[in-house]
């Protein structure tokens, strides 16, 4: 087992994304531990994607208040990609967005700001190339409940 904080590598405030390759087969997780906005802490953990994909889907997703949301893109690639998001709210509309992603990086998207706020939301990401997505969502359900959770696309 090996652990790296990423922190020490890169400094703080840095948004990354890391790809790992091995001759052997191997699980790499992300924990991450945060003190996010004015009161909100905790941690959560995702399980990397064991390869890059053009299509990703998230079934859940929340922009009522106190809810944060965010869709985290990473492009491995050596170019820059097109990436389409489409937005499922509970109403039955779709809201369909459209941006690019350099070459080697990794962008992210608040969700809020691309479908309004109070939406309960499915995602669906997709790419000219293979991408990987990930969702990371903070919330405060009232005194002394706060915190977040990660998940990878399907």
């Amino acid at each position: 087992r090996w652990t790296l904080n990423v922190r020490d590598k890169l400094g703080v405030g840095v948004d990354s994304a890391v790809r790992i390759e091995s001759t052997l087969p191997v699980v790499a997780e992300r924990p991450m531990y945060f003190s996010y906005g004015p009161n909100w802490t905790g941690g959560h953990d995702v399980v990397g994607a064991p390869y890059p994909k053009s299509t990703w889907y998230f079934a859940e997703g929340c922009t009522y208040y106190n809810f944060n949301e965010w869709i985290c893109i990473a492009n491995s690639n050596d170019r820059e990609v097109s990436v389409a998001m489409d937005y499922m709210l509970e109403t039955g509309k779709t809201i369909h967005k459209t941006l690019k992603v350099q070459a080697r990086s990794r962008t992210t998207v608040n969700v809020a700001a691309d479908v309004g706020l109070t939406h309960n939301v499915s995602t669906r990401v997709s790419s000219n190339a293979g991408i990987v997505v990930e969702r990371p969502m903070y919330f405060d359900y009232g005194p002394g409940w706060n915190g977040g959770h990660d998940v990878m696309g399907m």
